[in-house]
């Protein structure tokens, strides 16, 4: 019993903290492992429609990704 009082009044005393200050993302970034690059040669150029009555858009396959990483 002791040990779920202290924990509720631990989990109150943490809750009333951050309801004084609002969480602020200090940085964002992003990484990859591994992986490696193929190149995509000789495919045709399509359009694509989006949404319905939309410009279509043309996509290009051809290129160099980055594939199998993490």
């Amino acid at each position: 019993m002791l040990r779920l009082s202290v924990v509720v009044a631990s989990t109150l005393v943490a809750a009333s903290a951050l309801a004084q200050q609002p969480i602020a993302l200090r940085d964002m970034g992003s990484f990859h492992v591994g992986g490696r690059h193929i190149e995509i040669k000789g495919q045709p150029t399509k359009e694509v429609v989006f949404t319905p009555g939309g410009v279509p858009a043309k996509i290009d396959p051809n290129g160099t990704y980055q594939v199998e990483q993490m």
